[in-house]
């Protein structure tokens, strides 16, 4: 659960729950000791997967995203087609938790909501490290 705490006159801090416990998600300091969910269209990047310590693929953003933001695993990266309810509330939770998603083709942070995307949403570490390489992938 994604929670906002509002203060007056300000929107407050994000924060993201776990069964009510505060999540704050585990910076695995670099891809090398992490392991990443892969949608399918990553499989075809090598020199990223390469990286990390294992992969692994599940048939659901959401729940690879959930797992991302309570650091089950370092990253999540899906190259297209998204669409904004396959990462709406796990895309936000990552972030809430600590972790940075960004779309892989332009950088953003800002996930479109209208039309199919992709996602890299990562500890800070390992998007840091991962990121350059999609966006040079184009």
């Amino acid at each position: 659960m994604v929670r906002r705490a509002v203060g007056a006159g300000d929107a407050g801090p994000v924060e993201a729950e776990d069964d009510g416990q505060l999540v704050q998600l585990r910076d695995p300091d670099g891809a090398g000791n992490a392991l990443v969910y892969l949608g399918s269209s990553v499989r075809r990047l090598p020199e990223v997967i390469a990286r990390f310590r294992g992969t692994r693929q599940l048939a659901s953003a959401c729940l690879a995203l959930a797992w991302t933001g309570v650091g089950r695993t370092g990253a999540y990266i899906q190259r297209g087609g998204l669409n904004p309810w396959d990462w709406g509330v796990g895309a936000p939770f990552v972030v809430a938790a600590g972790g940075v998603a960004t779309v892989p083709e332009t950088g953003s942070p800002d996930l479109p909501l209208v039309g199919t995307t992709g996602i890299i949403a990562a500890a800070p570490s390992v998007h840091a490290e991962i990121a350059p390489l999609l966006l040079a992938e184009g």
